[in-house]
């Protein structure tokens, strides 16, 4: 394996971001967009998140929330569970990991 270069492209969150941020934009937007303004595609990707977030545990899940939909820093989410930083580190990496394999099962 070459330096530098990930054995797992997925795992840097490319597939989450779109979900996260569309799922953020509805929760901070004053009025949520009507459920007809979201695509079929949109809805199933959200549908599947879910689905896959209820299969993780609830650490795993907390972590998550807090990177992702609560903004928290590495450090931050470290304190709060009283973990080393490199571990949560690993820990949301191997997170990303199991929800892309989770949300690919399912299609």
């Amino acid at each position: 394996m070459k330096c530098g270069k990930s054995r797992f492209p997925h795992a840097k969150g490319f597939f989450f971001l779109p979900i996260f941020s569309s799922i953020k934009k509805a929760a901070i937007s004053p009025m949520p967009p009507p459920i007809e303004a979201l695509d079929e595609d949109s809805e199933e990707r959200i549908a599947r998140l879910h689905a896959a977030l209820e299969k993780l545990t609830p650490e795993e899940r907390a972590i998550i929330t807090f990177f992702y939909e609560e903004e928290k820093g590495i450090d931050e989410i470290a304190h709060i569970l009283e973990q080393s930083v490199s571990n949560v580190k690993v820990k949301l990496h191997r997170i990303r990991k199991k929800l892309y394999v989770l949300i690919n099962q399912e299609e």
